[in-house]
């Protein structure tokens, strides 16, 4: 197996010429050009020897133009040697001249097809052109021809990552650590394997990049993300509590609270809080929810209302107008971003005993994404409060057909309909909601609110404090009616 770097120039031995590393590194893939040395004629024409020792000193001071008119000089007098048009085409490659590489070393297999050396430099050449698939099959020569190269993998895997196929770009990614072990390549097959489905492949290969190369955040932030995805969430905290101060993206703080907070890491949620709101990055609605919810849980409510409302305020009406507008999936997320801030304000709103607000926010979540479950949800318990139960079901309706099993819509719609006496559809959509609850402790909440529906008692938001005190007479009044339900069946 005959091993080789791309981009090499190919020197006759009988010349006596070796310019080993004459030309720079090939920056989009890593290439190095080097020199090995062939089998030479017995006799060279001296005008040829003449014309090459020019060239190698042209090449050996980066007098590019030189080298190339040289070389063709030299091509002129020995029109079949294919190591020419090779050596000719690295220099153009070298001078930005892609095509004319590709020319010239395509050239040199038709003159020659063993030629292993070209391979490499023209797969690299295809590559810088986004020449994807071509690239791939040149590679496939390459290995049928035995080429070994260490940045193969790369190139085969840059060009695969391209077509998006992801399964492919992994492999090769993963071929090419083996064997030249970094933190960008482990990076790089990380997002592969992460694209192709691939979680727990590309959590690992998201902290061999951050091990490797510790200092550089992106790759603890990209890892710690990952294992906070996958639910691995002691690594995640241990990861993203490492970034520094200075770290720019306060969407990865909001994450670390949000864990912190799930595995009752008080401090840590605060101090990631406080982080992400220091960021010196604008606030972006892509985590100004999740911070707003945060806060909200942290009892800092007028602290989370002034925040959210300065995400929604940041956005003028020519931005609002284009996020609004479909087709760009970038202004897609930005809108159900924004959208999911003013739902999570309605929300905070409501907490505060301030429907009149919480229904204008709910309004402003529904306008902005039509297809956001919470939205209308939160809009139709603003609506309850205010004693506009028509509203409210029309709203609450809307969320339970986006999303079946959102036990918390079916029970907000069941208040609604208890609100307009309709109370076989207040029973259902509660039923509904005992069905998908994810707690027992809800469960027993639902039950109780059916027994007061049965009593003919309308269900009211309640308090945490209120719910608790009323929960004993709750308790005694089912198990009043279950007792009489077996009288009756005993009779």
């Amino acid at each position: 197996m005959t091993r080789h770097r791309a981009g090499q120039i190919v020197v006759l031995i009988a010349w006596g010429i070796m310019l080993e590393n004459a030309i720079a590194p090939y920056s989009a893939a890593s290439a190095q050009d080097f020199l090995r040395p062939q089998s030479a004629p017995v006799f060279i024409e001296p005008a040829l020897r003449e014309v090459l020792q020019a060239a190698v000193d042209a090449v050996a001071r980066e007098d590019w133009n030189a080298a190339v008119r040289l070389y063709r000089e030299a091509i002129e007098i020995a029109p079949n040697e294919a190591t020419l048009y090779n050596n000719l085409g690295v220099i153009e490659r070298r001078r930005g001249n892609i095509d004319a590489a590709i020319t010239a070393y395509r050239r040199t297999l038709e003159l020659n097809s063993s030629f292993t050396e070209v391979y490499p430099n023209l797969a690299v050449a295809l590559l810088a052109t986004e020449q994807w698939q071509e690239a791939l099959d040149t590679l496939d020569l390459a290995d049928v021809s035995g080429v070994f190269d260490p940045l193969l993998p790369l190139y085969r895997a840059l060009a695969h990552e391209k077509l998006r196929q992801w399964r492919q770009a992994a492999e090769a990614y993963e071929t090419y650590v083996q064997s030249e072990p970094n933190a960008l390549g482990y990076y790089r097959a990380a997002i592969a394997h992460w694209q192709a489905g691939e979680g727990a492949a590309a959590a690992r290969a998201f902290q061999l990049a951050a091990r490797l190369d510790p200092a550089f955040p992106l790759y603890t932030s990209e890892a710690g993300l990952a294992l906070a995805k996958l639910g691995v969430n002691q690594s995640a905290v241990k990861l993203l509590s490492r970034l520094p101060t200075g770290w720019t993206q306060p969407s990865d703080f909001v994450v670390l609270a949000r864990l912190a907070r799930q595995m009752d890491m008080d401090d840590l949620a605060e101090t990631a809080i406080a982080r992400a709101l220091q960021s010196r990055n604008a606030v972006p609605a892509s985590w100004a929810s999740d911070a707003g919810v945060i806060l909200t849980e942290n009892g800092q409510l007028e602290t989370a209302s002034r925040y959210l409302n300065r995400v929604l305020e940041s956005v003028d009406e020519d931005e609002a107008r284009t996020v609004a507008s479909y087709g760009n999936p970038r202004q897609v997320r930005k809108r159900r971003a924004l959208a999911i801030a003013s739902a999570n304000l309605a929300e905070l709103y409501m907490q505060q005993n301030q429907p009149a607000l919480a229904l204008t926010a709910g309004q402003t979540a529904r306008s902005l994404d039509p297809l956001l479950p919470v939205a209308h949800n939160n809009l139709g318990v603003a609506a309850i409060a205010l004693n506009r139960p028509n509203e409210a079901a029309v709203a609450l309706q809307e969320a339970v057909i986006l999303a079946p099993e959102y036990w918390q819509a079916h029970r907000n719609l069941g208040l609604a309909y208890a609100h307009l006496g309709n109370r076989a559809k207040a029973r259902q959509h509660l039923l509904l909601a005992m069905d998908t609850a994810p707690t027992l402790e809800r469960v027993k909440q639902l039950n109780r609110e059916l027994i007061q529906l049965k009593r003919r008692e309308l269900p009211l938001f309640q308090t945490d404090d209120e719910r608790a005190a009323n929960s004993t007479a709750a308790t005694l009044a089912e198990n009043a009616d279950e007792t009489a339900t077996e009288s009756s069946a005993d009779k």
